[in-house]
C-alpha cells in the first residue's frame, strides 16, 4: 500500500476532485518560484500552531499536494486534523484549501504550518 492508498484508508470518508474543482482549488495556489506559497500574494498570513488548528471548525476543504501525479482529495477538515500524519506522508509539501477558497493552510516540510486569507 502506498502512502497516498494509506491516506485515503485514514481519512474514510472523501471524494477525489472533479477535474473543475481542482482546477478552481489550483488556481488558488500562488505559489514562489521554490515552490512554497507566496504570501505576500495572501491577505493575513500568519503562522499557526498545532493547538490552533483545532479551532478553526470543520469544514469541506480540499487536500492538495505538491507532487503533480496526487489528485485534489475533498473532505472534511475534522477529517484532516484526526489522521494529519497520514495526510502529510504523500507528498513534501501539503496545502489546505476551504471550500469556499478564501482561507488556505500550508504544510511546509520543515514542520512550519501558515495559515492565510485568498
Amino acid at each position: 500500500m502506498t502512502l497516498f492508498e494509506e491516506c485515503l484508508a485514514a481519512l474514510g470518508s472523501y471524494k477525489i476532485a472533479k477535474i473543475y474543482e481542482a482546477k478552481m482549488a489550483l488556481a488558488n495556489l500562488r505559489l514562489t518560484d521554490y515552490g512554497r506559497l507566496d504570501f505576500r500574494r495572501y491577505k493575513c498570513p500568519r503562522e499557526i500552531s498545532l493547538s490552533e488548528l483545532d479551532r478553526l471548525g470543520d469544514f469541506p476543504c480540499y487536500i492538495i499536494y505538491n507532487d503533480a501525479e496526487l489528485p485534489v482529495i475533498k473532505c472534511r477538515f475534522k477529517q484532516v486534523l484526526e489522521c494529519l500524519d497520514d495526510v502529510l506522508a504523500p507528498a513534501f509539501d501539503t496545502w489546505v484549501l476551504d471550500e469556499g477558497f478564501s482561507r488556505i493552510i500550508e504544510f511546509y516540510h520543515d514542520g512550519e504550518i501558515t495559515i492565510a486569507e485568498v
